[in-house]
């Protein structure tokens, strides 16, 4: 996945590629178990800038007795304490992009989670002004509270096609995948338990199968991957 390093869920990222002075300690590895990540800085001869980050799962790690090294042609048992650096960067940094390739390990250190979670209600409210006949409103509340919504928020926020969805079409689904849905005066809102039902579906996360007699299956997806024509 590809991020734009300049928007606002990039912060924390933006600032560490940007840091230069870095300090140094000889007793910073005293104690593994504190360290949340690395990195490295690449320069070409353009002076260039790429930053890898990986957190420190397996640099956590110390070892003892456990390695053994060649030396003359013999095998030693290594006693001191090894420190095994991972074969690949979490993700990578240039001047204007993110490049991920582990999200999970991602999140955990950009803090997106933290970030979502600050502008959840801001970006559910912000909703409202595109997709006009659902109450965002009754929905800031829930959003605010669940992680999950506001990961599906942030996700709809940057999605350019959320003018087009009908108000029809939207109840039809619903109705096909188990949401229910009240209306609010002039406009409608997801009944209590269907916060995360109305969200799925707005982000084409919710669809049904009709590949047998019968009514149809109702599914979420937990990713979308658009097919190629």
């Amino acid at each position: 996945m590809r991020a734009d390093l300049s928007a606002g869920e990039m912060a924390v990222v933006k600032a560490l590629y940007d840091d230069e002075g870095w300090p140094t300690s000889t007793s910073a590895l005293a104690d593994p178990a504190h360290l949340v990540y690395y990195f490295g800085v690449f320069r070409d001869d353009k002076d260039r800038k790429l930053l890898g980050v990986r957190k420190a799962t397996q640099f956590k790690g110390a070892f003892k007795g456990r390695y053994v090294s060649i030396i003359d042609d013999t095998l030693r048992m290594v006693a001191d304490k090894v420190f095994k650096l991972d074969s690949e960067f979490d993700f990578l940094v240039s001047a204007q992009h993110v490049y991920i390739l582990h999200p999970t390990a991602f999140e955990h250190i950009a803090r997106v989670e933290a970030y979502a979670a600050e502008r959840a209600k801001e970006k559910t409210l912000a909703l409202g002004r595109v997709v006009t006949f659902v109450d965002f409103e009754a929905l800031a509340d829930y959003v605010e509270k669940h992680k999950r919504a506001a990961r599906l928020v942030a996700a709809l926020s940057v999605r350019g096609d959320l003018g087009t969805v009908t108000k029809t079409m939207f109840k039809r689904a619903a109705s096909q995948t188990g949401v229910v849905l009240r209306r609010a005066g002039d406009k409608i809102v997801p009944a209590k338990g269907s916060e995360l039902g109305c969200l799925e579906i707005l982000d084409h996360r919710r669809y049904t199968t009709a590949l047998r007699p019968g009514p149809k299956l109702a599914f979420v997806a937990s990713s979308r991957r658009p097919i190629s024509h």
